[in-house]
């Protein structure tokens, strides 16, 4: 059974004495009794012993299963942009973020796997969007306040679909309509990131 990286498993089982017919002279009555006997005690360890060894197997196995769920566990965290007044016509204009613009640097290998936005006032035209950027290109996935979703939004998407290596500069833009409105808006964006530090 392959052990799983990352926990050390060490799983000792008692050693079970099998039952021999050594010493058994044929041609007496007692002894063939007596053989009788421990030929049904050996089976009967054999079935112990089989039982155990399943036991160990099952032990074994589900110590590896628990093992390999904690070496993948992930790191699960939030960055955060904003943008106040939300201005009409704006063309991929970059979302502040603590402590600016220029973005977070990723400290682990990891993935974009979740986004969401909000206004504290509710669209009344156009739209705007919302978007991701690993190195300054944006990633293909997004959310937008528009007429269906006029003051919240959110998504979210598999892990491993865009991903990020340590170094990498993750950073949000914005584009809205020509007919956005109301500029007044202040909005908030949340960029959902899990980082692959348990996989190491």
């Amino acid at each position: 059974m392959p052990e799983s990286g990352g926990i050390d498993r060490q799983i000792v089982l008692p050693e079970f004495r099998r039952a021999s017919l050594s010493g058994i002279v044929p041609g007496r009555e007692s002894n063939w009794q007596l053989a009788r006997s421990i030929e049904e005690l050996r089976r009967a360890i054999g079935e112990h012993d089989s039982y155990h060894e399943q036991e160990r197997t099952a032990l074994a196995s589900a110590h590896d299963d628990l093992g390999r769920r904690l070496n993948e566990l992930c790191e699960f965290h939030q960055l955060h942009f904003y943008q106040d007044n939300v201005a009409a016509n704006q063309t991929d204009v970059a979302l502040l973020g603590p402590p600016s613009t220029r973005g977070y640097v990723a400290s682990e290998d990891g993935s974009i796997c979740a986004l969401a936005v909000r206004s504290n006032a509710a669209r009344t035209a156009g739209s705007f969007t919302v978007e991701p950027r690993i190195n300054g290109t944006k990633i293909g996935f997004n959310v937008t306040i528009d007429g269906t979703n006029t003051t919240v939004n959110y998504d979210r998407q598999d892990q491993g679909i865009d991903p990020f290596v340590a170094g990498d500069l993750i950073d949000m833009v914005i584009t809205s309509t020509a007919a956005w409105a109301p500029t007044t808006a202040d909005i908030d964006i949340s960029c959902g990131i899990v980082l692959f530090a348990g996989l190491r």
